[in-house]
């Protein structure tokens, strides 16, 4: 991960070219995701509506350089693998709290044989796991949405919208002894932070967007935790903003959900400005609350603020155990 992928620049005298290109980027990003918004609504598919693309997008197409390391093809098949192993999963008859658990466990095993970063692979396996999704139109879905997330990217390169990649996508460090404590303590502290709320009904507490970025936060080279307060203020941000969307715009006013997702992408995009920051995850929590069911909703931005404080903290305390090491 590079810094330049979650601090946005703020120079004066910028090039004019280069502000065009990033306007036209988000306008593209913006369509593309009410897009996919209002296939959802109007063929009456929920499952079209994947919440990760937001922070896909916002990596892969907003960004000059990606956060992540993956190449189009892994990215496509890997995605398309571990939506396929949430679906198997959410079909499975065991307790929820070990099916997210054997979710978790499998995509990191993924993340590190295939020595990738794309964290957005957690929630691709654990959303149809906590939403009960058994559909496999959900696989094609995210296989359709992946595909043409990159395609997207490489047109955008084609028509010197984004910049090449300076390093090959797929140029990653061989893991090592400290990589294996960092994956095996992230495994426990997660196992350990879900247990009760999967177990007890508070599933908004550990909400995707919250364990992809639990997951990235714990990684010695993110570099959200150096700006924690921005990190955490945007993941709150965009959780408040989705459901003041869903439940004021949409079940008060009666407003069309793409219309009430245009609102919240646009408030989005404003945050990120005025923050000068890019907390991808905080995309998928901006769209999560038009996947949800409108009952109960009321405790989700609560649930997802208190629990982003607590998992900083966390974060906090298990990298300086790893760095004592």
């Amino acid at each position: 991960m590079t810094h330049s992928s979650f601090i946005i620049p703020r120079k004066r005298g910028t090039d004019v070219n280069l502000q065009k290109k990033l306007i036209l980027r988000h306008a593209l990003a913006f369509l593309f995701l009410l897009m996919m918004v209002a296939a959802a609504e109007y063929s009456g598919k929920k499952e079209i509506i994947f919440p990760e693309m937001v922070a896909l997008v916002t990596g892969f197409w907003i960004a000059e350089k990606p956060p992540w390391r993956a190449g189009p093809v892994k990215t496509v098949a890997l995605m398309t693998v571990c939506a396929l192993a949430g679906v198997l999963l959410a079909r499975a008859d065991f307790l929820l709290w070990g099916k997210v658990a054997v979710g978790y466990v499998a995509v990191a095993a993924i993340l590190i044989l295939w020595r990738t970063n794309l964290y957005p692979f957690i929630s691709a396996c654990i959303l149809p796991i906590m939403i009960d999704t058994e559909d496999f139109f959900y696989v094609g879905v995210v296989f359709t949405l992946s595909v043409i997330l990159m395609g997207g990217r490489a047109l955008f390169k084609h028509a010197g919208l984004l910049p090449e990649e300076a390093t090959p996508w797929d140029d990653a460090p061989e893991n090592d002894r400290k990589d294996a404590l960092v994956w095996l303590i992230t495994i426990v502290v997660f196992l350990v932070y879900t247990a009760y709320p999967l177990s007890f009904g508070n599933p908004y507490f550990v909400a995707p967007p919250l364990i992809v970025a639990y997951t990235a936060m714990m990684q010695p080279d993110c570099p959200l935790l150096a700006a924690p307060v921005k990190a955490g203020g945007l993941m709150a941000l965009c959780a408040v903003t989705g459901f003041l969307a869903r439940s004021v715009l949409v079940e008060m006013a009666h407003l069309p959900l793409v219309v009430a997702a245009g609102i919240a992408l646009a408030l989005y995009f404003a945050y990120m400005a005025l923050l000068g920051l890019r907390n991808p995850p905080a995309g998928a929590a901006l769209f999560l609350p038009l996947l949800l069911p409108a009952a109960g909703l009321e405790t989700y931005p609560v649930l997802m603020t208190v629990s982003t404080v607590l998992l900083t903290l966390i974060c906090f305390i298990c990298r300086g155990v790893i760095n004592d090491e």
